[in-house]
């Protein structure tokens, strides 16, 4: 149990404080900031300092008086603390305090001193660690052998509660995608400050890259991004002043020159500070960049699929809108395109007989893609709604604009198969070779869960 806090008198002039002594007391003395101050001492390489007023008070203020702090011995402490409130109180030796003025003389017109203490942080960290059922303080009590001292405000006690080195990191960690709009400078500010300390110091902290945490992420995770091949500004060192919580590091692309699309990031670390440490689990951030072209206005656009559920083709099932192709044009991730369910080698569509499905759209214009924006169907947590890999084909023959969504005549392919998230409802955006044409379609290569599936909430274009 904690000891209660006492009484703390305001000043040492005011009207209130004077009321507090009979017209007796023609001098009488007291701590001003007397009682109990629990307290976290902090690391910094220097002596914690504490200040408090011992003042002079009563009906005659203008005679001396004199008087002398004293540290409290271990005996009174147990009968005064220990004892009453059950706890190991002990008193810090004297060698890890120094206490500035121990006399106090009061001439007629003095009505204040200042007493200041110092705490060794280091060495009370060690006697902490070294012995951490006790609870340590340092018990100052005023007395005088010639005046009259306040019984209730005669003692200014420190307990350390305990002793902490701060922190320095940043406020935000791990790894944060943006999306950045070719013709457009990109910036961004991360904040650094102490890690869950209010910060009283002024610090320097220095920035730098981390090569060995962009590695290390590409082991981990199977990638292969790289620190930007353009030019880029980063903030190479922040001051943290005391009356200032946080301090920004500043990243800026102003341009991204021939660049038409991929990734790039920016592992940035705190190298050093001037005073306390870096934390282990704030020292990295990660900006990961993604460059995409224009995001196409869909206005217009028309979608065409190998097949498409009606409302009337459910069997039973709850629904009360159809699933036509259009809708992954029309802004809505609530509605959807799904394929006609039990259509596996039916129809015309070539790739049925692969359990594949194919939805096409119509840009109206010619169009350079350089990324396709996908967003799975919404409902549902199941892998097997979703889809799990996809193709991609572009073509500026009108020609292929017809109900056989699948056939290949006509269509060039982009390059690759791409994997997506499944259960992951916000659009991925993916990377593609630049691919010219007015009509795009996707074909659905395979499904979760090993399913043959053929949904999408909506479907977006980036390029010029």
């Amino acid at each position: 149990m904690p000891l209660s806090a006492l009484v703390v008198v305001a000043a040492c002039s005011e009207s209130d404080v004077q009321e507090l002594f009979p017209d007796a007391y023609k001098k009488i003395l007291y701590i001003k900031e007397s009682g109990e101050k629990n307290v976290t001492l902090y690391v910094t390489g220097q002596d914690a300092e504490y200040t408090f007023k011992v003042c002079k008070g009563g009906s005659d203020t203008n005679q001396s008086a004199s008087g002398r702090i004293e540290v409290m011995t271990q005996k009174a402490v147990d009968e005064a603390y220990s004892i009453p409130y059950g706890e190991p109180y002990k008193v810090l030796s004297s060698d890890l305090y120094t206490i500035g003025a121990e006399e106090l003389d009061f001439g007629s017109a003095d009505m204040a001193k200042n007493v200041d203490i110092k705490l060794n942080v280091a060495k009370i960290r060690s006697v902490l660690e070294s012995d951490a059922n006790s609870v340590y303080m340092l018990p100052l009590q005023l007395v005088s052998a010639t005046d009259s001292v306040n019984s209730e405000h005669n003692r200014y006690i420190l307990i350390i509660d305990n002793v902490s080195e701060p922190l320095v990191g940043f406020k935000k960690t791990g790894v944060e995608e943006f999306n950045c709009v070719l013709g457009k400078p990109f910036s961004l500010k991360i904040p650094v400050g102490l890690v869950d300390v209010e910060n009283r110091w002024n610090i320097n902290v220095g920035i730098g890259i981390d090569n060995g945490f962009l590695t290390g992420y590409n082991a981990e995770k199977g990638t292969s991004y790289q620190l930007p091949d353009i030019d880029y500004s980063l903030t190479k060192s922040v001051s943290l002043r005391e009356d200032r919580q946080e301090a920004s590091v500043e990243i800026s692309i102003p341009d991204f020159g021939e660049r038409t699309g991929g990734y790039m990031m920016i592992p940035i670390t705190l190298t050093d500070v001037s005073i306390f440490s870096v934390s282990p689990d704030h020292a990295n951030y990660a900006a990961l960049i993604h460059i995409l072209g224009q995001k196409l206005d869909r206005s217009g656009w028309e979608a065409r699929a190998c097949s498409w559920q009606g409302v009337e083709q459910f069997d039973g099932w709850s629904e009360d809108v159809d699933h036509s192709a259009q809708n992954v044009l029309d802004g809505d991730p609530a509605t959807k395109w799904h394929y006609k369910y039990g259509t596996k080698g039916e129809g015309s569509c070539e790739f049925h007989s692969q359990g594949h499905h194919c939805i096409m759209i119509d840009s109206k214009s010619e169009h350079t893609f350089t990324q396709i924006g996908l967003q799975q169907r919404q409902d549902f947590g199941w892998d097997g709604n979703h889809v799990a890999e996809v193709r991609f084909w572009v073509s500026s023959d009108d020609t292929v604009w017809s109900n056989n969504a699948a056939k290949t005549e006509g269509w060039t392919a982009v390059e690759g198969v791409y994997k997506l998230r499944m259960s992951y409802i916000d659009e991925q955006v993916i990377d593609i070779p630049a691919s010219t044409g007015r009509y795009l379609k996707v074909e659905v290569v395979s499904g979760g869960a090993g399913q043959e599936v053929g949904s999408f909430a909506e479907i977006y274009g980036y390029g010029k």
